[in-house]
């Protein structure tokens, strides 16, 4: 059957009456409706419209094939008034529109919309836009009045958009949007624009006014969304928007359009007063690359719809656009007062590379959502974009007035390395993000970026005149290996106090520098500006720091430097230098030259301390202000080949020292226990030493010392509580 240019079947119901239109059934084995061809039923009327059935054994084509746009072939069911739109069921083995044709069930008045049911046994394509690129070819419902529009489903094997094809279900004003729902046994593949950019092919359910907009619901065996097309749930008024849920047993979203303009994705928005939508992804495999996205966000007040992913085998954010202006994204962000909704993601694995990224994010007045990621095996990531730019990772973040949101990761082993993070941010005056890591087996941080800058899990308040406070960050894990130039730390860059810091390991190793030797492997609590700095507590069995590694909390501003306190039941050991000689091993609470602000104080208690091989353990402070205060609880403590407990300022009193010991202290080769204040230049007393040790031993000819000195000030006191001195004597001046 060929229905074409100049032709029709219309049942119609004229304006103002009140009778039924009649329905319109057509069995064949092909329909092809064409050159502005139309079949059609509607009322204008309180009269019901008419249905519209069609068995098409082979196939269903609508073609628009025309060079205009004034008239467009296809099939519709419409309301005028208060009588409800008739239904529309297609059912063929392929259903084709293209070149700007279309399906559709719609209301302009008070009455309901009708249903659209497609049952294709083989396949649904919609492609393509007329042939002036004005208009896309369309199967979908729409209300435009108090009407609610119908709802739409489709049955196939195969679901094809492309080229700037479009299946939706709309309402533009005070009626509700239609379902949408979509079960392709095989694959529903969503792709492209059209040719001239202006339309992105797509799957939606969107409202522009009062309306709520329908919820979709996806079910294929492969969902696949690329070169710039969008699947989504919007809000652009006042109603709400719908949920989008989508289960496959693989998602693969990737790239952009041709132009590089528009990410291909799963999206719910708001952009006006209504709340968005939430997102639901259930998978084997969700895979998001090469600039791709998946995100809920809201540019408004209306609240941003939650995003959760669960996915049996693996989640993985990989790349970016090939320009590198958009990484691959898992998203919930807000840019106006609403908040932003939480990003849970429940996996086997997950992995983010080459510049990929999971974030939760608040630009303006809005709550940052929470991320949550729970990986039964594993969590990866690795590297950087190709420039370096990008990072790979995962963050939370604020920039305007309201708290970003925490950061939660729950998983048997964590891998972070060469250049990607992990961060909780704020740049403004809110508070940043806690970071809670919760890891059963190991968790190893390593190596820099391309770019040399380190890998890193760190929570941080920056910004120009920035005044919000660091989050918070606790790490639970067996094993925790820092090597290579990684980082673990808390930062305040402004006036915004900084975060504090907790490790609790049975095993932490901190080792070497970074290939370049430029950024070496440290857990840190930094102020660089007028915000009081972060505390470092450590509870661990064993505490490794090795090559260069270093352990500390200092301040290069205004700000007091955080306390650094470690438990280690075992052992502490401090041992060596990086290879190029730059960079001692040391645990270290110190103030920079530059700085203003006092230098922490350092606690430790442990079985056993070791610094050896030029290894250093100190408190200092380099510029104007005190030094902090060194304790030490131990069962022995060893020195060995230049190994230092020191306490030091530049130009105010020392800090003091304070060691107690179940058992000895030993020092060998030119190793030393000091507290120094001042230069030749400056003043400042000397901090006291107390020791309460049942042994001091030292080697006569290997020149180890314990001493307490001041440049221009008085000298500290040193008070030893002990059973015996072997090898060292008092002396009134240094040895040479």
């Amino acid at each position: 059957m060929d229905v074409r240019a100049g032709g029709g079947i219309t049942a119609e119901a004229a304006i103002g009456s009140t009778g039924d239109a009649g329905t319109i059934a057509i069995d064949t084995a092909r329909l092809r409706v064409r050159n502005t061809g139309r079949i059609a039923a509607r009322t204008g009327g309180s009269g019901e419209g008419g249905d519209i059935v069609i068995n098409a054994t082979e196939s269903v084509e609508l073609l628009g094939d025309n060079s205009t746009t004034a008239f467009r072939s296809g099939i519709s069911t419409e309301t005028l008034s208060t009588g409800d739109a008739g239904a529309l069921q297609i059912t063929t083995g392929q259903l084709v529109i293209r070149q700007g044709a279309v399906a559709t069930t719609a209301t302009f008045g008070g009455g309901q919309g009708g249903s659209l049911t497609v049952n294709a046994t083989d396949l649904v394509e919609v492609s393509g836009t007329t042939a002036d690129e004005t208009l896309p070819s369309i199967l979908s419902t729409l209300t435009n009045n108090t009407g609610d529009a119908g709802n739409l489903t489709l049955n196939t094997r195969q679901l094809e958009i492309a080229d700037g094809g479009i299946v939706s279900t709309s309402s533009f004003s005070a009626g509700q949007g239609g379902r949408l729902s979509i079960d392709a046994t095989e694959a529903i593949a969503v792709r492209g624009t059209s040719a001239n950019g202006i339309f992105r092919s797509g799957l939606s359910t969107e409202t522009f006014a009062r309306g709520t907009a329908g919820n979709m619901n996806l079910r294929t065996g492969a969902l696949t969304v690329e070169e710039g097309a969008l699947v989504t749930a919007s809000t652009f008024g006042r109603g709400q928007g719908g949920n989008l849920t989508v289960e496959a047993s693989t998602i693969d979203l990737v790239g952009t359009s041709p132009t590089g303009a528009l990410r291909s994705g799963l999206s719910a928005e708001a952009s006006g007063q209504g709340a968005a939508g939430n997102v639901q992804i259930f998978t084997d495999r969700l895979s998001i690359r090469d600039g791709a996205g998946a995100s809920t966000s809201t540019f408004s007040v209306g609240r941003g719809g939650n995003l959760l992913v669960r996915a049996t085998d693996r989640v993985e954010v990989i790349g970016t656009s090939p320009d590198q202006q958009f990484p691959s994204t898992l998203a919930t962000l807000t840019s106006g007062r609403g908040a932003a909704g939480n990003l849970v993601v429940a996996t086997d694995r997950f992995q983010a590379e080459a510049g990929g990224v999971a974030i939760a994010s608040s630009f303006n007045q809005g709550r940052g959502g929470t991320l949550t990621i729970t990986a039964t095996t594993a969590i990866d990531l690795v590297g950087t974009s190709s420039n370096g730019i990008n990072r790979s990772g995962l963050a939370t973040e604020t920039v305007g007035l309201s708290a970003a949101g925490n950061l939660i990761l729950n998983t048997a082993q964590l891998r972070v390395r060469d250049g990607a993070g992990i961060s909780a941010n704020t740049f403004g005056n809110a508070r940043g993000g806690n970071i809670t890591l919760m890891i059963s087996e190991a968790m190893q941080v390593s190596g820099v970026s391309v770019l040399g800058n380190s890998s890193s899990v760190a929570t941080i308040t920056s910004g120009l005149d920035a005044t919000g406070e660091a989050g918070n960050m606790l790490i639970t894990t067996p094993t925790l290996r820092i090597e290579d130039g990684g980082a673990v730390s808390t930062a305040t860059l402004n006036q915004g106090r900084g975060g504090r810091l907790r490790l609790d390991a049975t095993t932490i190793e901190v080792l070497g520098v970074s290939p370049n030797g430029l950024s070496r492997s440290n857990i840190n609590a930094v102020t660089s500006g007028q915000g009081q700095g972060g505390d470092l507590i450590i509870t661990a069995d064993d505490l490794t720091v090795e090559e260069g590694g270093a352990v500390s909390v200092s301040t290069f501003g205004g700000g007091n430097a955080g306390r650094l306190s470690i438990w280690a039941e075992e052992a502490i050991r401090v041992r060596g230098r990086s290879p190029n000689g730059r960079n001692r091993s040391e645990l270290s609470a110190s103030a920079d030259r530059r700085a203003s602000g006092r230098g922490g104080d350092l606690r430790l208690i442990t079985g056993e301390l070791e610094v050896e091989q030029r290894g250093l353990v100190t408190v200092s402070n380099q510029g104007e202000n005190q030094g902090g205060d060194l304790r030490i609880t131990a069962d022995q403590i060893f020195l060995r080949d230049r190994g230092e407990l020191i306490a030091e300022t530049r130009s105010q009193d020392g800090g003091n020292i304070e060691l107690r010991t179940s058992g000895a202290v030993v020092l060998r080769d030119r190793s030393r226990i000091s507290t120094t204040a001042g230069t030749d230049q400056a003043g400042g007393n000397g901090g006291d030493m107390r020791l309460e040790i049942p042994f001091v031993i030292g080697v006569p000819q290997e020149n180890s010392d314990i001493t307490a000195n001041a440049f221009e000030g008085n000298g500290g006191n040193i008070e030893i509580t002990t059973q015996g001195i072997f090898g060292l004597e008092f002396r009134d001046r240094l040895t040479p």
